[in-house]
């Protein structure tokens, strides 16, 4: 069983105390965001650690945005895609996942920059796969909105992009 690999921010990696403090900043600010996504992703990583172990998952992402919103919505959209993602990982093939944050150009909501942070796997995708999770995309969907930003499943997608996910927030 091999180790995974996370080689994304190095804010995620190294600067937890530094994240705290912006954190403790940005809470005390009522119009600011208030969920960090890179810490919402390490939690999650975490507790799935078993299975990126068990696939020999190797990441990268991206510095992903703060978030108006509550750190238990952004895990559980963290969860339900990884859930999906590893399901559906190839036998004997180590499964490669690439978080991209992109800002949108002249794009803003409320105040924040919207973001599209897209999820690039090795993960073969299908079209059949949209009615095998349709309750799953649909739970996605909900707490994306619920952050006022949009989801998009790409299942059709050869370009190995599964998801996308258009949200406003703020880089620090």
């Amino acid at each position: 069983m091999s180790e995974y690999n996370y080689s994304g921010n190095p804010t995620i990696q190294k600067n937890l105390h530094k994240n705290e403090l912006q954190q403790q900043r940005i809470s005390s600010a009522a119009a600011a965001p208030s969920v960090d996504m890179n810490r919402a992703l390490k939690t999650v990583l975490e507790q799935h650690k078993h299975q990126l172990n068990s696939l020999s998952a190797i990441m990268r992402c991206d510095q992903l945005p703060f978030v108006a919103g509550s750190q238990s919505n952004i895990e559980a959209l963290f969860n339900l895609l990884f859930q999906m993602i590893f399901e559906r990982s190839a036998p004997g093939r180590s499964l490669l996942i690439h978080l991209k944050t992109k800002a949108e150009l002249n794009e803003q909501q409320g105040g924040y920059q919207l973001y599209n942070i897209s999820f690039h796997t090795n993960v073969l995708p299908g079209s059949y796969i949209k009615d095998l999770y349709k309750t799953r995309l649909e739970e996605c969907a909900l707490i994306c909105k619920q952050l006022g930003g949009s989801f998009e499943e790409q299942f059709h997608s050869k370009t190995g992009c599964l998801f996308n996910i258009k949200i406003p927030g703020k880089l620090f």
